[in-house]
């Protein structure tokens, strides 16, 4: 089974350690394979999370960029048969969540 778990930003606070820690349970308790990708990247300065993330995830590890629309491509990429969203933000594109 694979799961693609969209989050709004990885930058240190509440929902990033929430997404470690969800990731790493996910990865220790059952057979998935685990995907993120984050919507938003605020900055390169609290990224304690986010940094771990990456090293735990690799290549399974994507940022959205500028092109939020790219989103699609990558789900479609994946093929996954979850895609799990924590938290819509308000900005969230109408098109990418239609699509969803």
């Amino acid at each position: 089974m694979k799961i693609v778990l969209l989050e709004n930003h990885l930058s240190t606070g509440g929902a990033p350690a929430f997404a470690l820690k969800r990731i790493q349970s996910l990865l220790a308790h059952t057979d998935v394979e685990v995907y993120c990708i984050e919507l938003n990247f605020h900055g390169a300065d609290f990224v304690v999370q986010r940094n771990q993330i990456i090293k735990i995830l690799g290549d399974r590890f994507y940022e959205a960029g500028l092109n939020k629309i790219r989103v699609m491509d990558i789900i479609n990429d994946i093929k996954p048969d979850v895609v799990h969203i924590e938290d819509v933000a308000e900005r969230f594109p109408k098109e990418l969540a239609a699509a969803l």
